[in-house]
């Protein structure tokens, strides 16, 4: 993967303001492991790059160097910075209850961007 990767990685994460140690936890890896991707020791598989994505909102394509912006479709409605807020909503254990509070953060967002 490369160098484009690792500092793409390392560079998303601290905008983020998230440990190596909180990414590793919300993707299913030892904290070590962002460690070592981050240094160009390990590359992690497709479905880890996926994974590492969609907890940081932005596109594979970006995290790999094909695009030039981090954004993806997907997280292009929410900032990017509201999504590892979202995603730990841990007291929230319903999914019909996570869906509703997503739905409200998306509108408070669009409702700022607007005035």
């Amino acid at each position: 993967m490369g160098n484009v990767f690792k500092d793409r990685l390392t560079q998303r994460r601290q905008e983020l303001h998230i440990t190596q140690r909180m990414l590793a936890k919300k993707i299913g890896r030892g904290p070590t492991t962002i460690s070592s991707y981050e240094s160009g020791y390990r590359e992690p598989s497709l479905d880890t790059v996926v994974r590492m994505a969609k907890s940081m909102g932005c596109s594979v394509d970006w995290l790999l160097g094909v695009e030039a912006s981090p954004a993806s479709k997907e997280s292009s409605k929410v900032p990017a910075w509201l999504n590892p807020i979202i995603d730990d909503l841990s007291g929230v254990k319903k999914p019909a209850d996570q869906k509703v509070i997503k739905m409200m953060v998306k509108t408070m967002v669009k409702s700022l961007s607007q005035s």
